[in-house]
């Protein structure tokens, strides 16, 4: 099916994509650190135009295939996911990929091709695929979040702060407990580098 989203053309496999989403497994079951906790319980409070458009394309928003770490710019009342991405089975067609490739294939994600549903909700497109489940149909599109807003809703004390513009985690438990002694982006284009290479 042809979807033309803002300057978009995709071609998704609705069918497909939302049979793989009926058995894939929640994100809080393959990690229970707080931020994925929260994202999954806070689902139900997006705005309808988010759950409008992911349930489009088949897909379940309660399982994205990863979440990168957030942080809280107010006190821990709300969270920013500014990384996560979920896959669709499709293609992009037409319309800028947010992954700008430079020279040897190094690549950064430009957020000014990103498309916005909602008041702090915005998507970009890639045929470029991180971390793709072993039954996931193919082509598979990437569509990358970023979620700003998203509200605290578990009985818990939100671990996330914001510390001098470099999201970390108060919690001791967590495995990225460590603050981060690079910038943003080199931290986290390190560690999707990492994880990719565990994937193999």
């Amino acid at each position: 099916m042809i979807f033309k989203i803002g300057a978009y053309d995709l071609d998704v496999d609705v069918e497909k994509t939302r049979v793989f989403y009926k058995t894939a497994r929640y994100i809080g079951e393959g990690c229970n650190c707080a931020g994925c906790r929260n994202y999954n319980a806070a689902v139900d409070s997006f705005p309808q135009e988010v759950s409008d458009f992911f349930c489009r394309f088949g897909v379940d928003l309660k399982k994205p295939a990863e979440l990168m770490i957030p942080f809280s710019e107010d006190n821990g009342k709300t969270l920013k996911y500014w990384r996560g991405f979920y896959h669709v089975c499709g293609k992009l067609l037409c319309g800028y990929d947010y992954n700008a490739f430079e020279g040897e294939g190094i690549y950064h994600i430009d957020k000014k091709r990103f498309h916005h549903i909602a008041e702090g909700y915005y998507v970009g497109f890639s045929n470029y695929i991180d971390l793709l489940e072993n039954d996931f149909p193919v082509p598979a599109l990437q569509i990358e979040i970023d979620f700003s807003g998203v509200p605290w809703v578990l009985d818990e004390k939100n671990p996330y702060v914001e510390n001098s513009g470099v999201p970390w985690i108060l919690d001791e438990k967590s495995p990225f407990a460590e603050k981060p002694s690079r910038n943003q982006k080199g931290f986290f284009s390190n560690m999707i580098e990492k994880r990719r290479k565990n994937n193999r």
